[in-house]
């Protein structure tokens, strides 16, 4: 099977009124298993559609998922409902379904967003600082024998080399990953491939502990500006690891160093 963009391994094919289908490729996976954010970037996809037909609302401002099962590499059925048309927002609820079971469960949110700096701005003090430049940071593909993870094949994924020392059985015990993401075949990220980079560094935990798969159960992302050409910058931060689950933080940065895009997200993890 010959590599797809990301734009074609999340593309939906209209199969009726407000009802898709996509093919979920086994090259886009972790561990065997289609991505927390590459299945919230087909329901936004489908959700797109949707408003685009309804509303002059044209970007996806916050998608907000919960993953009931994870579906194989196959082909899955999307359907959409437009909830409401307002002057500033469109509202779309999106249900990724395969072999008549539901998978994720995504609101979209749409509205019209700009690459212009905003008139006026506030941020925390403890926004996480601008990354190390992309240059002095190496791609991260770990071995297949020890972490199968066929998605870092298609796409460009440089960890700072701060952030690496749980590839070398030295994790820092801060509970946070740097890094940048670079999607080959797309010059600009748009919206939807924000809500990949929200969902596509290695777990913040394994600055903690090396663990296994780390499957998402809810994950809401908001873009907040259009970015500037280029790759993105992605700092994840855990914030609790209790009872069998973790909260992380992701805050992304483009090329500029300006914020663009944030989630949160509850996963499930084991820690020993």
């Amino acid at each position: 099977m010959s590599p797809r963009t990301f734009a074609q391994a999340t593309a939906v094919t209209q199969t009726g009124q407000g009802t898709f289908t996509a093919d979920l490729d086994p090259l886009w996976t972790v561990v065997g298993k289609p991505g927390g954010g590459c299945l919230q970037a087909i329901a936004g996809r489908a959700a797109g559609h949707a408003a685009g037909a309804a509303a002059p609302h044209p970007h996806l401002v916050s998608a907000t998922s919960s993953f009931i099962r994870t579906p194989r590499p196959d082909k899955v059925s999307v359907t959409t409902e437009v909830l409401r048309v307002g002057r500033t927002t469109t509202h779309v609820r999106t249900r990724i379904s395969q072999e008549d079971e539901p998978c994720v469960e995504t609101l979209a949110v749409f509205a019209t967003l700009t690459s212009e700096p905003a008139s006026r701005t506030w941020l925390p003090g403890n926004q996480p600082p601008p990354g190390r430049p992309y240059a002095e940071c190496a791609r991260f593909q770990p071995p297949k024998d020890v972490f199968p993870v066929d998605l870092l094949d298609q796409i460009e994924v440089r960890i700072e080399p701060d952030s690496l020392g749980f590839a070398t059985g030295e994790p820092r015990g801060l509970g946070e990953v740097r890094g940048w993401l670079d999607l080959p075949g797309t010059p600009a990220f748009d919206p939807l491939a924000l809500l990949l980079a929200a969902d596509v560094l290695p777990p913040a935990t394994f600055d903690i502990q090396l663990t296994g798969w780390v499957p998402t159960i809810s994950l809401s992302t908001y873009v907040r500006a259009l970015p500037a050409p280029g790759p993105v910058h992605i700092t994840l931060h855990a914030n609790a690891v209790a009872h069998g689950r973790v909260d992380e933080t992701c805050t992304i940065r483009d090329s500029t160093g300006r914020l663009v895009a944030q989630s949160h997200q509850l996963a499930a993890i084991r820690l020993t």
